[in-house]
């Protein structure tokens, strides 16, 4: 499970949902760290371990998360949901991620997490291979085409044999989408079964691939196959 860390110098963090929505506007320091708060460091397998909205059941309420992973960084409410980042940039325990929740008789149910960097998974290159790509962006969202054959495809199904995506995100810093599996239909997007997927787009010999990670019961992402972007 994930971490949490101490930093009186970070951006101001709501205590809680119901506080945020009912003393915003009057006292911002609702909305204010104190010396001794923390913020979780979350790690893939926590987002994997999530319970997310499907054609079943709905997700983890918002107040459920902040209530077992502590405060969020920042929230913004619309007419059909909420949004909750955490989001830290100060020393080595850097994290920048999205909740999306949508809103069902007056409470918030968790529908996707949007990473763009994650504690534990920044980029890691070899000397040989920082010579080669000396545009460290280009090459973090790059796949080399023997990277990508190379991938192990696992069961269409279960994921049983793919290969990590935390293994491909050590190596090659991407930004990421969890999700339950939707497809689109005449009448817009529904769900196609409960399952979660990660999806992640590289760029792959100048055209680009969304690789999808079915989660796994240990919170694990597994390797299924891609799909142009």
């Amino acid at each position: 499970m994930g971490e949490v860390c101490s930093d009186s110098q970070r951006i101001p963090t709501f205590r809680t949902l119901k506080s945020s929505e009912r003393g915003g506007e009057k006292n911002k320091n609702w909305f204010r760290i104190q010396k001794n708060d923390v913020i979780f460091l979350w790690t893939l397998k926590d987002l994997g371990l999530l319970s997310y909205n499907n054609s079943s059941k709905l997700g983890l309420t918002a107040d459920q998360i902040v209530e077992n992973y502590g405060l969020a960084s920042g929230a913004i409410y619309n007419q059909d949901g909420l949004s909750l980042n955490w989001t830290n940039f100060i020393g080595s325990n850097q994290q920048d991620l999205s909740f999306e929740f949508e809103k069902y008789n007056n409470n918030y149910y968790l529908k996707s997490v949007s990473i763009r960097d994650l504690h534990g998974l920044s980029s890691k290159k070899t000397s040989k291979e920082q010579k080669e790509n000396s545009d460290d962006s280009a090459y973090e969202f790059r796949l080399t085409t023997e990277e990508y054959q190379n991938l192990m495809k696992g069961d269409k199904n279960t994921g049983k044999g793919g290969t990590p995506l935390s293994e491909i995100l050590k190596k090659h810093r991407a930004s990421v989408e969890i999700e339950t599996e939707k497809k689109i239909t005449s009448e817009g997007e529904e769900y196609k079964s409960n399952r979660v997927l990660a999806n992640v787009t590289y760029q792959v010999n100048g055209d680009y691939k969304t690789l999808l990670f079915v989660a796994q019961p240990d919170g694990e992402f597994l390797y299924i196959g891609s799909k142009r972007f």
